[in-house]
């Protein structure tokens, strides 16, 4: 999830409407960037007489989520109406980069050729959610750690938690089918899209403490003030064990794509 600028820079090449024979079109872009069921849609300003109209008009949205389509539809005004120009699409993606310039081809319908291009700036930064506490609860049914197996006993066991950068260490629960930890570390401003990483580990005081497994969560999937379980899953894929989790937001995060202010 992304907070982009969109900058219509220009267009070049572009045919002329049925109708000019000698001046030029009087051009106008309409943009949408549609995610599921959400489209938002940005109209420019009309360049008059110019077949290579430059806008440079800033377009600012919240929230935009990997697989938005943005479709920019061309337009020449005439005195009785718009005529079509042609359209350019664009994906975003995870992949979509901090800064990048793109020249889109442009092509009329039931056409493969191209009828021109639209240059466009993508500037991306990532969303950030509020500060997020995280409480790692408790865990149940553990995978057997090899110390456990040699001895007896049961898991010495403690969590890794990583986020966003972050790493967090809960103290050790000797000998316990149940450990309950109850403990809790905050982040400041994390990414949206940040993995939640919680590896469960069998303290061994000799040699490498075994892995019980990991719980691994997107972020913005995590409900607010509410206890939730997952399930803990084997190196070798298989899920063995649960893990009890509960995470706040110091602010209700609204995660709805909008179109926001243009920065100066």
């Amino acid at each position: 999830m992304q907070n982009l600028t969109i900058t219509f820079v220009s267009a070049e090449k572009l045919e002329k409407a049925d109708g000019h024979l000698f001046g030029k079109n009087d051009t106008f872009l309409v943009a949408s960037l549609t995610h599921t069921n959400s489209t938002l849609t940005h109209q420019t300003k009309t360049i008059k007489n110019d077949s290579s109209p430059k806008w440079n008009e800033k377009w600012s949205l919240q929230n935009v989520r990997a697989g938005s389509t943005l479709t920019i539809k061309l337009y020449d005004k005439d005195l009785l109406g718009k005529t079509e120009l042609g359209t350019a699409h664009y994906t975003i993606t995870d992949k979509t980069l901090k800064d990048e310039t793109l020249a889109l081809p442009v092509f009329l319908k039931k056409e493969d050729k191209s009828k021109g291009t639209v240059t466009i700036k993508v500037h991306s930064v990532p969303t950030v959610l509020p500060e997020v506490s995280v409480t790692i609860l408790a865990a149940r049914n553990l995978l057997a750690g090899d110390n456990s197996i040699v001895e007896g006993n049961l898991n010495d066991a403690y969590v890794e938690a990583h986020l966003d950068g972050e790493k967090f260490k809960t103290k050790v629960i000797d000998n316990s089918e149940l450990p309950v930890w109850n403990e809790t570390f905050k982040v400041k401003a994390p990414k949206v899209m940040s993995n939640l990483v919680c590896e469960i580990y069998d303290k061994d005081k000799f040699k490498t403490s075994d892995s019980l497994g990991t719980v691994q969560v997107k972020l913005v999937d995590l409900k607010s003030d509410l206890k939730q379980t997952f399930p803990i899953i084997l190196k070798d894929g298989k899920k063995q064990g649960e893990l009890d989790l509960k995470v706040n937001f110091s602010a209700v995060p609204d995660l709805t794509m909008k179109v926001v202010p243009v920065s100066a």
